[in-house]
């Protein structure tokens, strides 16, 4: 898959060392197919976790600066077509109800997440007793709740092994718990649980 391959290069290139092109890949990834976003949260606080520890604060502006601009001007290039239409704003409004589906249920059929987990036992069958909009924010929270352990981990000490640890921990926490998941992004948080595989098989 396009959008996975682009995730590793990603994650192959802020382990290198080179901030600017994982900010390029991924954009590329997340724009490609969202389900980029699962590695979102352990991607944006390593690189944030590198300007903060940069000695000197002109320097540290100008590198989150300069990682601003570039995936800013990702962004741009990925969106200009549909943003030069005739019609942006209905084009635009399209794209992101495509990309994120919050008129559909809660999850797939048979997806080993914990709301279809749970829905194994009728009186645990949410989407048989929530609103739509109460699934959303059930699920949102969940989520936000899952993540913050180990992003503030990899902030608090970043590393390499932190920076894998965190995006397989956030992989799986929206695999698990976010709203409207498919099978095939259980693939997210297998790629830097691979990447850990030789240090930790």
């Amino acid at each position: 898959c396009v959008s996975l391959g682009l995730a590793l290069w990603a994650l192959v290139a802020a382990l290198s060392g080179r901030p600017l092109a994982c900010c390029v890949a991924f954009s590329l990834s997340l724009n490609f197919k969202q389900m980029g976003l699962y590695l979102a949260p352990a991607v944006f606080c390593y690189l944030l976790a590198g300007v903060l520890r940069t000695r000197g604060v002109g320097l540290a502006a100008s590198r989150f600066c300069a990682l601003g601009a570039v995936t800013s001007l990702t962004f741009a290039a990925c969106w200009a077509p549909f943003l030069a239409s005739a019609t942006p704003y209905d084009s635009t409004l399209a794209v992101l109800r495509r990309v994120f589906p919050t008129s559909r249920s809660l999850y797939e059929d048979k997806v080993a997440n914990v709301w279809c987990t749970m829905a194994l036992l009728p009186p645990l069958k949410l989407k048989a007793k929530l609103a739509l909009e109460a699934l959303l924010r059930l699920s949102l929270g969940c989520t936000l709740a899952a993540l913050l352990p180990p992003c503030a981990l990899l902030l608090r000490a970043p590393s390499r092994r932190a920076f894998l640890l965190c995006a397989t921990a956030c992989g799986l926490a929206f695999f698990l718990l976010s709203f409207q998941v498919h099978e095939k992004h259980l693939l997210l948080p297998l790629l830097p649980a691979a990447l850990l595989s030789t240090e930790h098989p």
